[in-house]
């Protein structure tokens, strides 16, 4: 028993509390469905631990039990499918003869959603932004004729990836059962608005 506590003293003390964090993460997610409101878990720590638990154990094999925390997958399919929808955004840039970057020291670009909340960023073309609520993933573009563009993606499986034109510099967006705002304001009209936390 000595023996087998000193070759994988490391595996006896984080695999279980990497256990602990996967179940607990399991629970957040049960709890978020069942009540509609988002419970945070910890994904991806207990995977994590438990690799690096087994990875210095006798059995080195068992590290592939770190796949059962859905933390692991969640990252790799975020990594995959933002790579993805950047190549087909870059591609509808090129494609409509959009500019290729710029950006403008005066201007803000704000998203609100119809539950009042309210996201900003710099006024930057052709950089992908999102946001969880509606869910998707959106991009300003510029035309060499000076009239902008929503290039929008709804992230949602079988979605077309759609290009919008601005009505002076503002879109209505429905998606489900949610609508959004998109709107390209000037900086120094929009104060109270960038005093919000993004």
């Amino acid at each position: 028993m000595d023996e087998f506590l000193r070759e994988n003293a490391l595996a006896v003390i984080l695999v279980p509390i990497g256990v602990f964090f996967v179940v607990l993460s399991y629970a957040a997610m049960i709890v978020s469905n069942k009540s509609g409101h988002y419970v945070s878990g910890v994904p991806f720590f207990g995977g994590l631990l438990i690799f690096v638990g087994f990875l210095f154990s006798k059995c080195k094999i068992l590290c592939l039990l770190c796949l059962i925390d859905y933390g692991i997958w969640e990252l790799l399919y975020v990594i995959i499918v933002d790579k993805l929808r950047s190549k087909r955004f870059e591609r509808i840039v090129s494609e409509n003869g959009f500019l290729e970057s710029g950006s403008d020291e005066k201007k803000i670009i704000v998203l609100r959603n119809e539950e009042g909340k309210v996201i900003w960023w710099n006024f930057v073309l052709n950089v992908m932004l999102g946001n969880g609520k509606p869910r998707m993933a959106f991009m300003v573009c510029m035309n060499e004729d000076g009239k902008m563009f929503l290039v929008l993606d709804r992230m949602k499986i079988g979605s077309k990836t759609e290009v919008l034109l601005f009505d002076e510099n503002r879109i209505e967006i429905d998606w489900l059962d949610m609508s959004a705002v998109v709107e390209v304001v000037e900086r120094e009209d929009a104060e109270e608005i960038m005093n919000c936390k993004n």
